[in-house]
This record gives C-alpha cells, sequence and structure tokens, in this order.
C-alpha cells in the first residue's frame, strides 16, 4: 500500500501515510513477534515514501 499511496502522489495519499505511521509507531510497543517485525519493517519504509513525496 505504501508503494500505492507514493505513486498517486496526492495531498490526500501523502495524509494517509504520515496518518498510518503516526498510528503504526503508537501501536508498535504493543505487538510482538512476527507483527513487531513486520510493523518496525512498514515504519522504515514510510519515510523513505514520502521524503521527497512530489517529484
Amino acid at each position: 500500500m505504501v508503494d500505492i499511496l507514493k505513486v498517486q502522489q496526492t495531498l490526500a495519499s501523502y495524509a494517509a501515510l504520515r496518518g498510518a505511521h503516526d498510528m503504526l509507531r503508537a501501536r508498535l510497543l504493543s505487538l510482538g513477534g512476527d507483527e513487531r517485525l513486520q510493523t518496525e519493517d512498514l515504519i522504515a519504509r514510510i519515510p523513505a515514501a514520502v521524503l521527497p513525496y512530489y517529484c
């Protein structure tokens, strides 16, 4: 989903990525095992997708 929102390059997609990043970071401490690892990977991918967002 990160890749799809990056390609769209709309303000709504940018806001969705930023909101998802914040929500995932807030939930991270309550996760364990594989779910935590996958979430950490996703959290790391979002900043790479939004900086710079508009190419």
